[in-house]
């Protein structure tokens, strides 16, 4: 019988992103324990933008993941395998048609350039295609925190690097800890109290807009922080917790059985 040899290369592209800095660092030490070696590799995207572009000032770059890929393809141009696979990372809710890099005919589209231009059946995915954030935090939590010795709080979300507990990338972070069933103590400020006003100001706004799995999830997660919301968040939470309890009970039952990825 045939053994199978799989091998994991692992790109870090720093582009000049808010947190990068503390990205590369958490990123070294969790891949030390892995003991895998990443190469970074750094752009500077700045030089070549018009300062004018308000899409980068607030760090949006369109088709990031095509410039992964690309960088990604050059560096398996090198490799033996026959049929590698470039992973990025998009998770369930991301993928649909107005995410351009992160839609399934962009995973074709990136896969049919670099297969031809390389000469490679080259396929471009990603592992979590069918997992939203909580259910794939669930999992590492269950069966990969004792594993590997790397726990979920290692990881690094917020967009200053330090999980100030005030930012969008805070407060989504927080809302898929709790929703995973982690508790949320490492931030400077809980995120629920919603000192800049986001909550409000974005999430409330948007709330009718929102996949129904994120819907489910940001109530279950205001429901779990009721005693120190503010008094608004209070009153968007009971006027419509009750409408999707059921569901919500559904979703995080499912959340939490997550066995397979």
């Amino acid at each position: 019988m045939q053994t199978v040899r799989l091998v994991f290369f692992t790109i870090y592209v720093a582009f000049g992103q808010k947190n990068e800095k503390q990205e590369i660092i958490t990123i070294k030490k969790i891949l030390g324990k892995l003991k895998i070696e990443p190469l970074i590799v750094k752009i500077d995207i700045d030089k070549y933008i018009d300062h004018e572009w308000k899409r980068w000032k607030l760090g949006i770059i369109p088709a990031r993941n095509y410039l992964f890929a690309a960088i990604a393809g050059s560096v398996l141009a090198k490799s033996k395998s026959k049929n590698p696979q470039i992973w990025v990372c998009a998770h369930k809710e991301e993928i649909n048609p107005t995410h351009t890099d992160k839609s399934n005919r962009f995973f074709r589209s990136c896969s049919k350039i670099l297969s031809d231009n390389y000469r490679k059946n080259i396929s471009v995915t990603t592992p979590f295609k069918d997992l939203t954030k909580p259910e794939i935090v669930s999992y590492w939590h269950k069966y990969w925190e004792k594993k590997y010795n790397i726990s979920v709080n290692e990881t690094v979300s917020c967009y200053f690097g330090n999980n100030c507990g005030v930012c969008k990338a805070c407060i989504n972070r927080a809302v898929v800890f709790v929703c995973a069933g982690i508790k949320i103590e490492n931030f400077q400020t809980n995120p629920f109290l919603d000192k800049r006003k986001l909550i409000l100001n974005s999430y409330i706004v948007s709330f009718n807009s929102l996949h129904t799995e994120r819907k489910l999830d940001f109530l279950y997660a205001l429901n779990k922080q009721k005693n120190i919301l503010p008094k608004k968040l209070k009153k968007f939470l009971d006027l419509n917790y009750k409408k999707y309890e059921n569901k919500i009970i559904k979703r995080i039952d499912s959340i939490r059985k997550v066995d397979k990825i």
